[in-house]
């Protein structure tokens, strides 16, 4: 049973120098951009960036492999369910909508794929800097770094802890599942049905739970006998500085976001569909002279 590896990833790439403030101006600056925008060309940008900054962090795709296939499946989903449960938010953006497949009350439009496609575009280029902040920030530099945002100390070294044993949980999840696997336990056959599978992962599930209370017990009793939370402020083993690049990093962040919100008012304001007139841009429609939409 493969399991998601959020881990961090040591190495030496740009990313990885970056202070833990510096990335999350950088993964907030992206998502807001990405969210501004729905035009398909401009997600693919985005996508395609985010995936050469991957290949540039040094880690590899074995470990990454899970969550991209896992990412699929739920863009995927999402993508059917929101037109499944919403069937007209397609015409939102096309008066017309030609049909592809009728099923029952289930229309499939050409307009609703494109619609669809979109947002799987929209969403997978979300997931690269998402998981490149994971695998590249380590947990106690991050907390230092919320920290010095201004968060609380307490909170900052819980989700220390919480990043830190992530590993440990899935690590521990897999041996439970081994070891029941050995007694007879089967999860992989294709002829189980729903409510075996089920039993199957509470039979992982419940033992995991409880060494999870045991540990978070152990942890809670080390620090309280190390007197955690008794002084206003504390100091941090793990913390960085910022740097040159970091500077230059959140400057450019910015400049990217500026320059998105500028483009969506005034370049790519409308949705855009492989054919048609109005799926041009109105500002290329005023310089044609054909009005915009």
């Amino acid at each position: 049973m493969k399991l998601l590896s959020l881990q961090y990833h040591p190495g030496q790439s740009f990313l990885h120098r970056l202070d833990g403030r510096t990335k999350i101006v950088l993964l907030g600056a992206w998502t807001a951009s990405i969210f501004l925008f729905i035009d398909m060309r401009v997600l693919a940008v985005f996508l395609l960036v985010g995936i050469g900054l991957i290949s540039s962090s040094g880690i590899p795709f074995s470990q990454i492999r899970t969550m991209v296939f896992t990412l699929f499946g739920f863009v995927l989903l999402t993508a059917v369910l929101t037109n499944v449960l919403t069937p007209g938010y397609a015409g939102r953006y096309f008066p017309v909508q030609h049909v592809l497949l009728s099923v029952g009350p289930v229309r499939v439009t050409r307009e609703m794929l494109v619609y669809s496609l979109m947002l799987m575009i929209k969403y997978a280029a979300i997931f690269p800097m998402a998981i490149l902040f994971v695998l590249t920030t380590h947990p106690g530099r991050l907390a230092s770094s919320l920290h010095r945002l201004g968060l609380p100390y307490k909170i900052a070294y819980a989700l220390n802890i919480a990043l830190r044993y992530l590993p440990t949980v899935q690590r521990e999840f897999q041996h439970i599942a081994y070891g029941q696997q050995v007694r007879g336990l089967d999860l992989t056959g294709n002829r189980l049905g729903i409510w075996k599978k089920a039993k199957g992962m509470a039979a992982i599930v419940v033992p995991l739970v409880f060494s999870s209370l045991d540990r978070v017990q152990t942890v809670t009793d080390a620090m309280e006998l190390r007197g955690f939370g008794r002084s206003k402020t504390r100091t941090w083993y793990s913390a960085t500085q910022f740097s040159r690049l970091d500077y230059m990093v959140c400057l450019a962040s910015l400049a990217v976001l500026g320059i998105s919100i500028y483009l969506k008012w005034t370049v790519f304001s409308s949705f855009w569909a492989p054919w048609g007139e109005g799926t041009l841009p109105r500002v290329v429609h005023r310089v044609l002279g054909k009005g915009g939409t």
